[in-house]
């Protein structure tokens, strides 16, 4: 089974006309292995980003900045999750965000459409997203994603990785 996590590519603007050279460059997105043994990893082919490489934004301009060091950016998901082998049966969903260096920086939060329970993670976070039968195949929701960070330390590219997983 073929799995594409969810990488979002975050670029700090520090120096805009250097960062937007570097930003069309972004890498494609590749598959990887599930993280944990007692979970199995959710094939999400057919997941597609707004913008897989995200702009981060200073939160407050100017004077204020020594103050407030957030940055963020927001991202719109149409996720395709293939559930075919659960169908019928009681699942525990969740969505789980690597815990690398540029992941453990940022808080994630989503809400979708109602398919999937809204909600908010850090790095090397799990969050439960769905419990119930599955019904249909694949389970399709649009979520608006909001990615916050300390901006003090953060330059070039940063990569937040978030896929799902059912307990076996």
């Amino acid at each position: 089974m073929k799995t594409v996590g969810i990488i979002l590519m975050l670029l700090v603007l520090l120096t805009a006309p250097v960062a937007r050279d570097v930003f069309a460059q972004a890498a494609p997105l590749t598959p990887s292995i599930s993280v944990t043994a007692s979970a199995v990893r959710v094939d999400e082919t057919g997941t597609t980003l707004s913008t897989p490489a995200t702009q981060l934004r200073w939160r407050s301009f100017g004077p204020g900045r020594e103050r407030d060091n957030q940055v963020e950016a927001s991202v719109r998901v149409a996720l395709r999750l293939n559930l075919t082998p659960w169908l019928g049966t009681k699942i525990r969903l969740y969505q789980r965000m690597t815990n690398g260096a540029d992941s453990g920086t940022f808080n994630v939060s989503w809400r979708g459409q109602g398919r999937l329970l809204p909600g908010a993670l850090q790095g090397g976070g799990r969050v439960l997203v769905f419990e119930g039968i599955v019904k249909d195949a694949f389970l399709l929701d649009t979520l608006d994603v909001s990615i916050v960070g300390d901006g003090k330390n953060l330059a070039g590219f940063q990569a937040v990785e978030l896929f799902f997983e059912v307990d076996k």
